[in-house]
Formats: C-alpha cells, structure tokens, sequence
C-alpha cells in the first residue's frame, strides 16, 4: 500500500528532522524526499546512484521545504532591515535579501554553508539556471517539487534585485547561532526550527532563555521568525509576546504555499 502524500512527506520529515539520537541514517533515506521515485518504482532508490563524484550527503538541504513568502512577509522584511538567520539551503536568505539592507545567516553544517555560498556566487555570475537546479542535479534533493521556491525566485524582477543586492549578504560557519549575534546589529531574526531539532533546546527553560537572549540583541523592531510555531516548541517568556497578526500571515501563506506545512510563530517584545 501507497501512502498518501500528507502521510507520506509527514513520517519522512519526521525521520529526517527528529532521529534517534546516536543513529546515523543512510543516503538512501534521504532520497525518499523526492515522493515522485517513490510512485514510480515503488522502491527506495538510493540517491547516490548516478551522482557525481562531488555529490556529498552531508547536505541535507538543496532547497527549503518552507514558504519563502511566509518567511517574508511574517517578518515584515524592511529596506532598513539587518538580519540574521539560519543558514540551511540559503533560499531564506536570498529572499529576505530582496527588501532587507543586509542578512547574515550561520550554519553548524559546514557544508550547507559552501553550498549556500555555491549558490551565491552562481546568482552573482547571472546563472540563474545553476543557482536554481544545483539542489536538483548536484545533490539529488528535489524536494521543491510542488513547493513555491521556483515559483518564488521566478517572479519578474526578484533575482535581478536579490542580484543587486548580492554584496550585503553573509553567509558563516558558528556552532552557536547567538555567536554571530552582536548587540545592537540586527533587528529581526529567522530561527528557522532550531528550536527543538536534534534535541537542542529540549526543556522549556532552556528554549525561553535562549529567546530571551536573542532578542536582548535584537534593537527595534526586534521579531523573532520560528518555523516550528508557538504551540508546538515555543512558550514565550516574560518581556515577550506572539506577535498574532504576523504569525497569522505566515501561517496563512505557509498552509497555501508550503511543503511540509509548518505552524510558524513570529515573537515580539511585549508593549
């Protein structure tokens, strides 16, 4: 038996994101992101048939599984906007990077941060093709299929104005996210769902101070984006607040344009 889209990209994002911990999982696993082999043949395919000889596993992300514009548009991007993020496949950080006056985005996984920087100098060469497909041919990660990435960074203008923007991005290795976090330097953060991924942040206490020392970094406007939502990892703490009109717009755009659906929050300071 088959299972069903939802089913299925569900128990995947769960193995994926949340493994046991100590256990390492096979290649092969990851190529289960790409739910069209697996209608086609019925099997699991291992990814590393057919890839090049630079194909490394240890990227895990060729492309985001979020919404680009719920990102976005929950984190009111801003021409006067300086943010950091989380790194990942650096699709976040290219959109915010329209509308934003500079983003710096940080990643433990070193090779997610060369093969963002990959991207980033495609994008900066004017090849938009390679910029757009590396995911898909280099890596095998195909897992915008049906996702708006494409979509996203295909509408009239947006890689031309990411393009011209190019020299005000950042892209790090930090084994901390707070490490790159200088007081005073940033206005908005994207968590992404750090909070609570291979077991970081487990207890409550531990995830409100680290909120709470973020944004004590943040200046004004100061908002915090969590893929992972409010209810689901996040209480806020003292001095903070949901800020419930964003998180709103990014649920919103999340449910219509998103793979895996996530219930993002957008965090405040309380008036």
């Amino acid at each position: 038996m088959t299972p069903d889209d939802d089913e299925f990209g569900f128990i995947l994002e769960s193995m994926i994101t949340m493994p046991l911990k100590g256990i390492v999982y096979p290649p092969s696993i990851y190529s289960l992101f790409n739910k069209n082999s697996y209608k086609e043949n019925n099997s699991i395919v291992s990814i590393l048939d057919g890839q090049p000889a630079d194909y490394n596993p240890a990227v895990k992300y060729g492309h985001t599984n979020e919404s680009l514009d719920a990102v976005v548009n929950g984190l009111e991007v801003q021409p006067s906007d300086d943010i950091i993020g989380v790194c990942g496949s650096g699709d976040q950080a290219f959109a915010m990077l329209e509308n934003a006056k500079s983003v710096v985005v940080v990643d433990n996984n070193e090779y997610q941060v060369d093969y963002a920087k990959e991207r980033a100098s495609m994008l900066k060469a004017g090849d938009i093709e390679s910029f757009l497909n590396l995911g898909a041919k280099k890596y095998g990660n195909k897992i915008t299929d049906g996702n708006d990435v494409r979509l996203y960074f295909s509408q009239p203008g947006r890689l031309e104005r990411i393009r011209a923007n190019i020299g005000n991005l950042e892209i790090k290795y930090a084994k901390d996210f707070l490490d790159e976090m200088k007081e005073g330097r940033f206005s908005k953060a994207y968590l992404s769902n750090i909070l609570g991924y291979y077991g970081f942040m487990e207890n409550k206490e531990e995830r409100e101070a680290y909120i709470e020392k973020i944004m004590a970094r943040l200046r004004e406007p100061g908002l915090v984006y969590i893929t992972n939502g409010a209810t689901a990892f996040v209480s806020c703490p003292p001095g903070i607040e949901n800020a419930d009109e964003l998180t709103a717009i990014a649920r919103a755009e999340e449910k219509e344009k998103g793979l895996l659906k996530w219930s993002p929050a957008v965090l405040r300071r309380a008036a």
